[in-house]
């Protein structure tokens, strides 16, 4: 598990959030920043857990109810050639 917190700071720390260029000066709304960049973070790597085959569910990420529609969109986005195809499991 070590190594799956330092994957979602390392992700918070670079892209996602920048903490550090933040120019807030309130603690509390840093901190609800910071809550919200967590949070995002830690889908973002769930989704590339899925992506390298985890067996978890979509709903551990997504609202249940988005799924159809989710379900509709993903084969719009997919490419002409068999490597840009999704050829992992719905």
């Amino acid at each position: 598990m070590r190594w799956r917190t330092e994957e979602v700071f390392r992700s918070s720390k670079s892209v996602c959030l920048r903490l550090k260029e933040t120019e807030m000066q309130d603690a509390r709304r840093l901190f609800k920043l910071a809550l919200i960049g967590l949070a995002a973070t830690t889908r973002t790597v769930q989704f590339v857990d899925a992506r390298n085959g985890s067996s978890r569910p979509a709903t551990d990420v997504i609202d249940p109810g988005l799924l159809p529609a989710a379900d509709a969109i993903g084969p719009t986005l997919e490419g002409k050639t068999p490597r840009q195809k999704n050829l992992h499991p719905p």
